[in-house]
Parts: C-alpha cells; structure tokens; sequence
C-alpha cells in the first residue's frame, strides 16, 4: 500500500493529466480535508510528484496556488547543471517548503479568529 504522500502525489498526477497549462490543481486545504493527511504531507507529496516528473509550479500569493505547469518537472522543467547548484536549489527548496507550510497555518488561523463565536 503506498504511504500517504506516495497517495498525495498519486493524486496529483492523476489530476495534473487532465488539466491544461495554467489550470488550478486541488488546494493544499482541499487535499488535506479530502485525504486526510497533514499539511506537510501534502507539500511533501507535491515534492515527490514534481521529482516524479509531473508539471506542478506554485504561484505565491493571494491568488496562489499549484498549477500545471507547460513542463514536465514544475518549475520549467529545468534540470540542475552541477551538484553545487543542485545541492543550493536543494537548501533553498526546503526552505520554501517550510515557509509554505508557515504561510498555510497563518492563513489557517486567520480564518480560524474570523468565525464568529457560538
């Protein structure tokens, strides 16, 4: 059986096919609530999709989100030219990673203060 991130970018993949270029995959949110899974599951699934060649790029911001990218791989689909490149890009992933994960739970809880109190 695969794990819970093999499954998020299982998902992933299968809804990166049908869409076009520029079309919107499932919210971070959305797949949590829909699979069950924690935030850092999911970014760790989106991770493993694009390793696995599937065309994901991220679009920070209000309107932002996971789209199909127009290449294989996400993010242009560039390969790395040499190890220490590879290994800066690796670092710097990471960090995105964690400041996504940041930027989830603030807008989390953000909308958690907004409800109004029973």
């Amino acid at each position: 059986m695969p794990s819970k991130t093999e499954q998020v970018a299982d998902v992933l993949e299968r809804e990166a096919g049908r869409l076009s270029p520029g079309e919107r995959v499932s919210s971070v949110e959305a797949l949590t609530d829909r699979l069950g899974v924690s935030i850092g599951t999911v970014i760790r699934g989106v991770d493993l999709a694009i390793s696995r060649g599937v065309p994901l790029d991220r679009l920070r911001g209000p309107e932002g989100g996971y789209f199909r990218s127009p290449q294989p791989g996400g993010n242009g689909g560039h390969p790395h030219e040499n190890d220490s490149q590879s290994a800066a890009d690796s670092a710097l992933a990471q960090a995105h990673r964690v400041l996504e994960q940041i930027e989830l739970l603030i807008a989390m809880l953000e909308r958690h203060n907004r409800r109004p109190c029973d």
